[in-house]
């Protein structure tokens, strides 16, 4: 058996001293490489896994999308409702502040979803509900042509319930606001007692 003739100031190891015995280290080393190469190759994302991958990707981002539009339809509804809200507490402000200190108001209870009355400035005002349109109105009389204001929108109820004087059938001593705003679970109340003051 021929024996391979080693270095004096070389350390062999197991792999270059079975590389020398079949006399191909090189050969042995480059087999070993690219089994590695090919090992490191093999790792990877195949086709199904990239459909999989873009199929729950696409199912995830429709969820946000659908998430999204509710919750700006969301803010929407309740911007609208908010909105209502603070014109109906602004209108129900104005109409007390006017029926504190009316130097008359109309006594015709019916229809109760107006309120005539004339204003410590002399103006023949009237507040109006129109319940078709769900507005309340803001109507000058004392023009040749009435104007109307809107005062609040979405509104589904105004009742304007007068109290007259038991001496005096003709004199309104005191009326009850009743103002809802919007419907169903999103509807708000307002309501407010006030007693003329010229009247007492």
């Amino acid at each position: 058996m021929k024996t391979c003739k080693l270095k004096s100031a070389f350390t062999p190891t197991p792999i270059y001293i079975v590389a020398a015995r079949f006399k191909k280290p090189v050969a042995v080393l480059t087999g070993f490489q690219n089994t590695q190469s090919r090992r490191k190759l093999v790792w990877g994302f195949t086709l199904v896994e990239m459909l999989i991958c873009l199929a729950i990707v696409g199912i995830v981002l429709t969820a946000v999308a659908i998430a999204f539009d509710a919750c700006v339809a969301n803010y929407e509804a309740n911007k609208g409702i908010s909105d209502s809200v603070i014109k109906a507490n602004q209108a129900l402000s104005r109409i007390t502040a006017d029926l504190r200190c009316a130097t008359a108001v109309d006594t015709n209870s019916e229809p109760n979803n107006q309120c005539a009355m004339i204003t410590a400035e002399g103006k023949d005002i009237t507040y109006l509900f129109n319940q078709s349109e769900g507005k309340l109105y803001l109507v000058e009389n004392a023009t040749s042509t009435p104007h109307s204001h809107i005062l609040c929108e979405n509104v589904s109820l105004v009742r304007f319930d007068r109290t007259t004087d038991a001496e005096d059938p003709n004199k309104v001593t005191s009326v009850q606001i009743t103002l809802t705003v919007g419907t169903g679970n999103s509807a708000r109340n307002f309501c407010s007692a006030v007693t003329i003051r010229r009247n007492l």
